[in-house]
């Protein structure tokens, strides 16, 4: 077990700035008394946030008075510092130690989460002018420096540089030479158009990549919706009903479209299908996982949920397709 720990301090940049005096200092010290507070599992920590605004190097000498939307020209340092509450027993050991080994990317997580209700709040007191700010993931806001003290103010454990931006794919990596064929082939045609399920899916996927699960699920689950009704319309057609038919049967008097597992009945005949383990599973991990985020105000989704929710996608997808074409 690792001593205890009664402060963590986590440091990364934002990319984008907040109309706000600095609270850290030229030394990078946090000014404790221009402190923004963050509400953190029910009281139980002190967060602390402090920001400052900085100019990139190439940008020095240019004179900004307005905000940067892009991220191009300034940026906002930050520290986020964890104290353990003096009135509760709890050591942050309890938070952030797993397996006998503090978890940095945990607490990076954990941060980003918290940034992300500050700037919920920011949005909010600017009456929505502020929009454009993007919500921030671990990833955006590397690279991290993460260090841990005990009550004496003496580091226990720490990490200078902490990094989420790779996604593991070499820049020496190339296409094969038939994918590169097929890819000139492409660009050379006049408007290439990608079908509304498939932009789905990687809009899907990038969110994946930029830890963005919260969004990665709502994209998974639009795209399974985009897919079922290009496939009834598709199958539709193949038994000879016209576009005008097609609609009829899809789209009801006020305009709206049917649900969508009414759309597979169309073409089944009944539903069968949600006998399925694969459509329970995909109910499950995606269906409900995206209502919980629209109705119920969840905001935490981990790795693992979004890799389960993929591949429950993907089954009930292979597994609902030959229901489709009754083959």
């Amino acid at each position: 077990m690792s001593e205890s720990a009664n402060i963590i301090i986590g440091k990364g940049k934002l990319p984008f700035v907040f109309l706000l005096e600095d609270s850290i200092d030229a030394d990078g010290q946090p000014i404790n008394s221009k402190v923004i507070e963050l509400a953190s599992n029910n009281g139980e920590l002190l967060v602390g946030l402090f920001l400052k605004q900085q100019v990139k190097n190439d940008h020095r000498s240019i004179n900004i008075h307005i905000e940067d939307i892009n991220g191009e020209l300034a940026y906002s340092e930050f520290l986020i510092i964890f104290e353990r509450q003096a009135t509760r027993n709890q050591s942050l050991n309890e938070f952030f130690f797993v397996d006998e080994k503090w978890d940095f990317e945990k607490i990076a997580t954990f941060s980003s989460d918290l940034i992300n209700k500050f700037i919920d709040a920011y949005k909010l007191i600017h009456k929505h002018k502020k929009d454009w700010i993007p919500y921030v993931t671990k990833n955006r806001l590397s690279p991290w420096s993460i260090h841990i003290f005990n009550k004496e103010k003496e580091k226990i454990a720490g990490i200078n540089t902490l990094d989420f931006r790779g996604t593991g794919e070499s820049l020496a990596n190339r296409l094969s030479d038939v994918d590169l064929k097929q890819l000139k082939e492409l660009s050379k045609r006049s408007g290439v158009s990608v079908d509304p399920a498939l932009k789905f899916i990687q809009e899907a996927n990038r969110y994946k990549l930029t830890g963005d699960y919260v969004s990665c699920i709502i994209f998974l689950a639009f795209s399974i919706e985009k897919w079922i009704f290009r496939e009834v319309r598709y199958r539709l057609e193949e038994i000879g009903k016209t576009q005008d038919e097609i609609d009829n049967d899809l789209i009801k008097e006020d305009k709206r479209y049917i649900d969508r597992y009414e759309a597979i009945k169309i073409v089944t005949g009944n539903k069968n299908f949600k006998n399925m383990e694969s459509f329970k599973n995909f109910e499950k991990n995606v269906t409900n996982l995206r209502d919980e985020i629209a109705h119920r105000d969840r905001i935490f989704i981990s790795k693992d949920m979004v890799e389960l929710a993929i591949d429950s996608t993907n089954k009930f997808r292979t597994d609902i397709l030959p229901v489709i074409w009754n083959k």
